[in-house]
């Protein structure tokens, strides 16, 4: 029996055909890098994942089958993951390198942490869960996350001319970053979602 294809399986080979196309074509690194088009497979993945736990009942067959693959597979993809994120240096000159990294990388990157996530939500009793679950880790990453994510550009960038030294530059930005994401939560998003409730 021959099945329509889904919107979702029809957008994935077009993104990256798309973005094979922009880097065989010369963009820009900040084209491939800040587009939206070159980030939407990996925000679609992400809510991909997001559907696929909030629609599974624990226990069901396909739960245990969840289960049994991020049993096996999440360690090493956690794995991958740690070493590409401080072995892996993104190519910023164009080359053969710049041309794969560029097409595929983020999309294995995104499914790599995909299933890295998929290990610690399935797999709650874990020790990495356990780790990573503690209110020490998950407090910051529940009320400070995104404040971070969302300061450490423009802190990295007002620091530039400041402080040209990349090893002290890279560590007060993150400093930096998280000062101004607790200062943002607490007196911006605090109030606001108590206003709201």
């Amino acid at each position: 029996m021959c099945r329509t294809p889904s919107v979702p399986q029809l957008v994935r080979p077009v993104l990256l055909v798309s973005r094979f196309f922009l880097v065989s074509g010369g963009a820009s690194l900040a084209r491939l890098y800040n587009g939206p088009d070159t980030r939407a497979d990996e925000l679609l993945l992400g809510c991909a994942v997001a559907l696929v736990f909030c629609s599974i009942s624990p226990g069901s067959r396909l739960h245990v089958s969840l289960q049994t693959g991020v049993r096996r597979g999440g360690p090493f993809a956690g794995l991958a993951l740690l070493l590409a994120v401080f072995l892996l240096k993104e190519p910023t000159t164009p080359g053969a390198w710049f041309d794969v990294f560029w097409t595929v990388g983020p999309t294995a990157l995104a499914l790599l942490a995909g299933l890295v996530i998929g290990w610690l939500v399935l797999l709650p009793d874990g020790l990495i869960s356990k780790i990573l679950g503690h209110r020490w880790l998950s407090r910051p990453g529940r009320d400070l996350s995104y404040g971070m994510y969302l300061w450490h550009l423009p802190v990295f960038i007002l620091l530039i001319p400041l402080v040209p030294s990349l090893a002290v530059r890279v560590p007060l930005t993150a400093a930096l970053s998280v000062l101004m994401a607790y200062g943002s939560f607490r007196f911006v998003e605090r109030p606001i979602r108590r206003w709201a409730s």
